[in-house]
This record gives C-alpha cells, sequence and structure tokens, in this order.
C-alpha cells in the first residue's frame, strides 16, 4: 500500500496515524495466517471489517 493511498483512505476513514499502523500490523499478521507474500485488497478489506466492528460502525 503506498503513502498515497494511505493518506487516503486514512483521511476518508477518519484514522489517525497510530490507528493505520495499527492496522497495518494486523493485515500484515492476516496475510501470514493466509500463507501469502503480500498484503492483498481482501486483507485490507478484513482489516477494515473488523476495525468498524470494535467501534461499532457496523452495517449488519
Amino acid at each position: 500500500m503506498d503513502t498515497y493511498c494511505q493518506a487516503e483512505t486514512a483521511a476518508q476513514l477518519a484514522w489517525s496515524a497510530r490507528g493505520i499502523h495499527r492496522s497495518l500490523h494486523i493485515a500484515h499478521s492476516i496475510t501470514d495466517l493466509a500463507q501469502s507474500e503480500t498484503i492483498t485488497p481482501a486483507h485490507l478489506a478484513e482489516v477494515v471489517h473488523y476495525r468498524q466492528a470494535l467501534l461499532g460502525n457496523t452495517c449488519l
């Protein structure tokens, strides 16, 4: 995920720099569990889903 994409996504989701860093760490863990070489958009989507669920912002 490049820097521009991170900044744009963080602005849209109102995440702090710390939130981005923690989310990327979780995405890396998900990638490891999936035995993948790189973080994919699906891994990032899973992180966004988990973060929204934890914050109570789900659209279920």
